[in-house]
């Protein structure tokens, strides 16, 4: 689960360190990133409560890697 959280962070400071995007652009990657943590609160409060196994945030986090490097993809980064 960790190893998920450290792969949106990093995206996103490269992205934020890069120069090369736009102030719109790091918006729109900030908030998908606020979502990503949301979630990511979320999935932990579930396992903590028994109403979800391991499993289930681990597939989701694996999942969210392919919507972070698809926005990188989409503005060409």
């Amino acid at each position: 689960c960790r190893n998920g959280y450290q792969y949106w962070d990093n995206r996103c400071r490269k992205a934020k360190t890069s120069g090369s995007w736009t102030e719109d652009e790091l918006y729109d990657l900030n908030i998908a990133f606020d979502k990503f943590k949301d979630q990511k609160v979320l999935m932990r409060q579930k396992y903590k409560h028994g109403e979800i196994t391991l499993q289930e945030p681990n597939n989701w986090f694996i999942s969210q890697r392919d919507v972070i490097d698809a926005i990188m993809m989409k503005h060409g980064k």
